[in-house]
């Protein structure tokens, strides 16, 4: 078997792992995601995964497929009333140019402008998360947010062609999934944790 192959399998596995102490972290009241970003991030991955198939795709692409799958089963829970259903202006303006690019890139049919504007949307819907976690640092499971880091640096290795439509969007995970993972760790030293419903008596 090709050793981009294994890769791409390992990062699959480490991707779909990362899902489960989210999941247990939302059944036991203390991962709280904001639901706006998990609506939006399920449409962008389908997206990503279109682009990557129209443009040729490699192994990385097991990434985005995965990721559709969890953040799937993260919006049912939210749907069930484990998510963070509080929403302001910012969250309102973020959905907004979420879906204003994902409707660019629908007017162009371009998979490299798709994987672009899907950079652009995904970052502009991660803003209520990232909002919440600076506000809220133990309301994500910070073990799902390192291990997509590592899933994500694997994607890159595993990526043949290595090209910008098999590339651009794990590398953009990686970076931007670093910063907020740091943000997560000084802030948590900073804020104390809240007392979840379910730990109260």
């Amino acid at each position: 078997m090709d050793w981009h192959a294994v890769v791409g399998i390992i990062a699959g596995i480490i991707q779909l792992y990362s899902i489960v102490p989210y999941i247990k972290g939302m059944l036991h009241g203390e991962t709280r995601p904001n639901v706006v970003s998990w609506v939006l991030w399920t449409l962008i991955q389908v997206i990503i995964i279109a682009a990557q198939f129209s443009a040729g795709p490699s192994w990385s692409i097991i990434i985005p497929i995965i990721m559709t799958f969890n953040t799937c089963l993260v919006l049912i829970l939210c749907f069930w009333g484990y998510g963070y259903h509080s929403y302001g202006i910012v969250d309102i303006i973020c959905f907004v140019l979420a879906i204003g690019a994902i409707a660019l890139w629908r007017l162009t049919n371009d998979p490299v402008l798709a994987i672009c504007m899907s950079v652009v949307a995904d970052l502009t819907a991660g803003i209520p998360t990232y909002v919440k976690v600076y506000r809220e640092p133990f309301s994500e499971a910070i073990v799902s947010w390192f291990l997509l880091i590592v899933a994500n640096v694997l994607a890159l290795v595993a990526a043949s062609p290595f090209n910008f439509a098999n590339t651009a969007f794990s590398s953009y995970i990686v970076i931007v999934d670093i910063i907020f993972f740091f943000v997560m760790v000084v802030r948590r030293k900073i804020v104390r944790p809240a007392v979840s419903p379910s730990n109260q008596s």
